[in-house]
């Protein structure tokens, strides 16, 4: 239960203890990480903990105490001593003695590994001494710095890619090219001409230019952008994105990176809202922007080849739970949605069979190891509830109501002029531009549902 508290130190200890009590990452004999946890004690001792930080939530002193007791000392008298004191100050009629004894009893037992409520509840507490001076110092508006539609061109010349790859990366799904500018890398995947793919090339290209352009509205910069790339005959050759500066791939980030970069909650809501079902660990990292570093996404093309299958599916990525998610401001429903919904998510673990699939795949080719593994997933989970992310997902509530106003002069005409101006300059080509009009006016449609029903 996600709570709105005159106390911000209980709303942030509230919602780590929902996160370890709505975990869907069950106990299992497998798994020794997550054996002690999700079990009918477990829960119980969290909610027990829950009912106790709420009582003392008159004082920020006994609030920290209680805590403190929990997470160190793990003393049945202390924290029997201090139960009893907080329930003869707030509810002095109702004091149950050997009730507070058993319940001080209860709240001693538990591990401190990294999937138990002791953990979740540390890090937490951690967070809000942190984070209190952080966030005033810094707050979250470059997360959302949008970048001018209007100005945005969708094909780039490939003599201004720089010097000619001398590079290819074979580590997804396509070759790719790496052109080096003076100031940049571009990553090309090539169209070859004489391939029967080559025209579906295009129209797959240009529906992802669309798409990330609509990333870059809610993102900016923090999202990668895509270009057609044209030759000196002006013929489509490839689709580029532009390499972001310092970008280090989640699979790579070390734990204390995770921890300092904001800007992975945001990215979250929307992988849901735009229905990105290739968020797996290279696909998203920490990158560079003015001195400072954020999560970033890149690699827009997955939905473009599944877009018949992704489009027609009504159960997945339903607006109604996001905006039930939303609405609630609980940050574990959230994840357990994109769980529920996605193929990968930081905070699920991919099953052994398919992480056992894709070791394989990698120690047989240079492709990479994209599974999220269960300490990666217990990791995540367990830092979830921290008083910056909880800030940043209000703050991404607040975008969303706000951005996603005026859609149709923002964003939908802004890109069907670009959408006009591709296709009458490539009218010889009989380019279709039929999937990125889809994509565009799909999505449109479900931003504006969102805040209609946040509204």
């Amino acid at each position: 239960m996600a709570v709105e508290s005159i106390n911000p130190s209980v709303d942030v200890i509230q919602q780590a203890i929902d996160s370890y009590i709505l975990n869907q990452n069950k106990a299992k004999l497998s798994n020794w990480q997550l054996f002690h946890h999700h079990g009918e004690s477990g829960i119980e001792r969290a909610k027990i903990l829950s009912k106790w930080v709420h009582r003392a939530a008159y004082s920020e002193e006994q609030l920290h105490i209680l805590l403190y007791n929990f997470i160190y000392t793990k003393s049945t008298s202390a924290i029997s001593n201090q139960l009893l004191s907080i329930a003869y100050k707030t509810q002095p009629k109702l004091v149950d003695i050997n009730t507070i004894k058993k319940e001080a009893k209860k709240l001693t037992e538990g591990n401190n590994t990294t999937s138990s409520l002791r953990t979740y509840v540390k890090n937490a507490r951690d967070s809000i001494s942190a984070g209190y001076r952080y966030i005033k110092g810094t707050g979250f508006d470059k997360l959302f710095e949008n970048n001018n539609l209007r100005d945005s061109l969708f094909t780039i010349e490939e003599f201004n890619l720089g010097e000619a790859p001398t590079k290819t990366s074979k580590t997804s799904a396509h070759e790719i090219r790496i052109y080096k500018s003076r100031d940049n890398l571009f990553f090309m995947k090539p169209f070859e001409r004489s391939s029967k793919e080559y025209q579906k090339n295009i129209e797959n290209g240009i529906a992802e230019v669309v798409y990330a352009q609509i990333w870059r509205y809610l993102i900016g910069e923090r999202a990668s952008e895509s270009k057609l790339v044209i030759n000196e005959n002006n013929q489509i050759i490839g689709i580029c994105s532009r390499g972001l500066i310092g970008f280090k791939e989640y699979g790579k980030m070390t734990d204390d990176e995770k921890l300092k970069t904001k800007g992975l909650i945001s990215i979250l809501v929307f992988v849901y809202l735009l229905m990105e079902d290739d968020f797996h660990i290279f696909n998203y990292g920490q990158a560079n922007f003015g001195g400072e570093s954020y999560f970033a996404k890149i690699d827009h093309d997955y939905i473009v080849d599944k877009w018949n299958i992704l489009s027609k599916d009504s159960t997945k990525f339903c607006i109604f739970e996001l905006s039930r998610v939303l609405k609630s401001k609980n940050l574990t429903g959230l994840i357990n949605l994109l769980a529920a919904n996605s193929r990968f998510s930081p905070g699920s673990s991919n099953t052994f069979l398919l992480r056992a699939a894709h070791a394989g795949r990698a120690s047989l080719s240079d492709r990479k190891k994209t599974t999220t593994s269960n300490s990666q997933s217990a990791f995540f989970r367990s830092n979830l509830a921290t008083l910056n992310n909880i800030n940043e997902f209000k703050s991404t509530i607040d975008t969303i109501k706000q951005r996603c106003k005026d859609l149709k002069i923002n964003l939908l005409e802004p890109l069907q002029t670009q959408l006009s101006i591709f296709e009458n300059k490539f009218e010889n080509s009989k380019v279709s531009i039929k999937k990125a009009g889809a994509i565009l006016n799909h999505f449109i449609g479900r931003m504006q549902e969102l805040k209609n029903s946040l509204d």
